[in-house]
């Protein structure tokens, strides 16, 4: 944040230049003015005064070798800030550092990007002079410690203020004469001024707020102090209350008390008025600075594809801009395209390890059961594990006859395929089963396993056992078995005998 004296020391330089004055180094940190022959009354005769910025300076300086101090208050700055007024209507200019023109910029912000296959060019640049009015104010705060100070503030129309390290950047105090000056519409000067007398209230109220901060810890000791006389002095007064005075002795002390009660009220606002702040501001200086703002667009062209890059700053700090992905939102400065032309962040891009086809990674899956990195549409989820599976690579459970991804077959059967558990009729799974397949009402002893995908349940008869695959959605049959109990291996019953057994 800019400091007050970096804001005096700026002013006063810019002061001495604008007025055209002659000021020479003197030995280290020291200055000296050569006064003009019909100010020298303001400086009791002096032809040369001498200054300094920093207190140091001034401390070590004897009555032979006077220095004066530059501060908002002083009688230098004072006489400057006078001087400044005089001169009237508002100065135009332009930063010392600037970029001349694209060729300055170019380079630099084209050689930021890697583009694989392709290239980058300016779609169009424009360099215009965009004014920011530069406002110095004195400052005056009134009260019980006066203070003089500075106060700088840029507006510069859309932005609410240019904060002080952005004025740096741009090199708003390195500034020359603007010849011939741009032209402005006066609603827009005017609307500069408004901004930057409303930047300056800001100000004005903030340095109210400090001052009278500082000064709140002596403000509430003389408070204090106040109340603990009064206090003491009501209470010795009523002490004289012996509770058998006569009427007219009773009423004398209660006005005695009620007159303390008011003169401590005035005195409490007596100390809220010395120690209140006021401040006021008066414009000292007003610069217009055209500063040069850059606008465009780049273009990434791969092939016969091509993605834009809008850009808009202040020349001074114009800085490469992201491409920011379509596709992802991922800003980058390396660009590349996908085997069917859309320009992405590189980072972004992968490639199918079966079709060998460039897609965004959004696209890709890693195949469960062979590790490879693929088209997310060669796959589907198995329906156990829930992972992307290469349609090709999908096997049989020989349990439950859902299809799985080979690598959660455990021995002969998948892991889908749980230990059955024993249920009832009334279970509504089993119930719903038997809504829909009523040749299987004759079966009892029923248990029953699930997975993600499928019901497996087994039932037993007199003699024989069934086993029954149905999918969860559809209680489509998958596989029916049938086996003599207590045997150990079940015999799958050909498609065209389900009908037999389950109506």
């Amino acid at each position: 944040m800019t400091t007050e004296t970096e804001t005096t020391q700026r002013f006063t330089l810019w002061a001495v230049d604008r007025l055209g004055l002659e000021v020479a180094p003197a030995e280290s940190g020291v200055m000296v003015l050569t006064v003009p022959q019909k100010d020298r009354e303001a400086f009791e005769g002096d032809e040369k005064v001498r200054f300094t910025f920093e207190k140091e300076n001034y401390d070590r300086a004897t009555p032979d070798a006077p220095v004066e101090l530059i501060t908002p208050g002083g009688r230098l700055l004072g006489w400057l800030v006078e001087r400044v007024r005089t001169l009237g209507n508002v100065t135009h200019a332009v930063p010392r550092q600037e970029p001349a023109g694209v060729h300055d910029m170019a380079g630099q912000i084209l050689s930021a990007y890697t583009v694989d296959g392709g290239s980058v060019h300016f779609a169009g640049f424009t360099l215009e002079p965009r004014p920011v009015l530069k406002v110095t104010y004195r400052l005056r705060l009134e009260g019980l410690e006066p203070h003089d100070e500075l106060l700088e503030v840029y507006a510069a129309g859309g932005e609410k203020s240019l904060a002080p390290e952005v004025a740096a950047a741009l090199h708003l105090e390195e500034l020359e004469a603007a010849t011939p000056p741009p032209k402005i519409a006066r609603e827009d000067l005017d609307r500069l001024v408004q901004q930057a007398a409303a930047l300056a209230d800001e100000r004005r109220k903030l340095s109210e707020t400090n001052l009278a901060e500082s000064l709140l810890p002596k403000k509430l000791a003389e408070v204090r102090q106040l109340e603990d006389y009064f206090d003491k002095t009501k209470t010795e007064t009523q002490s004289q209350n012996s509770g058998n005075l006569a009427a007219e002795e009773q009423a004398a002390l209660d006005e005695q008390v009620a007159a303390l009660e008011d003169q401590k009220k005035r005195r409490l606002a007596a100390i809220e008025e010395r120690y209140s702040v006021a401040g006021r501001v008066e414009l000292v200086a007003a610069i217009l600075i055209w500063c040069k703002a850059a606008a465009g667009k780049l273009r990434f062209s791969i092939g016969n594809a091509s993605a834009d890059t809008p850009f808009a700053a202040w020349a001074g700090l114009l800085q490469p801009p992201p491409f920011m992905c379509p596709y992802t939102g991922r800003p980058t400065f390396h660009v590349a395209a996908t085997g069917d032309g859309r320009i992405a962040a590189a980072e972004e891009i992968g490639k199918c390890e079966v079709t060998d086809r460039r897609v965004l990674k959004s696209e890709l899956v890693k195949d469960a059961a062979t590790g490879m990195t693929v088209l997310k549409e060669l796959t589907d989820l198995c329906s156990v594990s829930g992972q992307p599976v290469l349609k090709d690579r999908f096997v049989t459970c020989p349990i439950c006859h859902v299809h799985v991804s080979p690598h959660i077959l455990r021995g002969d059967q998948c892991r889908a395929c749980p230990p059955a558990k024993t249920i009832l009729k009334d279970d509504p799974r089993l119930a719903r089963v038997l809504g829909e397949y009523p040749g299987l009402d004759q079966w009892r002893n029923w248990k029953l396993s699930e997975s993600p995908a499928a019901y497996l349940f087994t039932a037993s008869g007199l003699l024989r056992q069934l086993f029954i695959v149905l999918d969860k959605r559809s209680l489509e049959p998958l596989r029916i078995a049938g086996k003599i109990r207590f045997a150990g291996t079940w015999t799958d019953l050909p498609t065209t005998g389900y009908d037999e057994v389950l109506r």
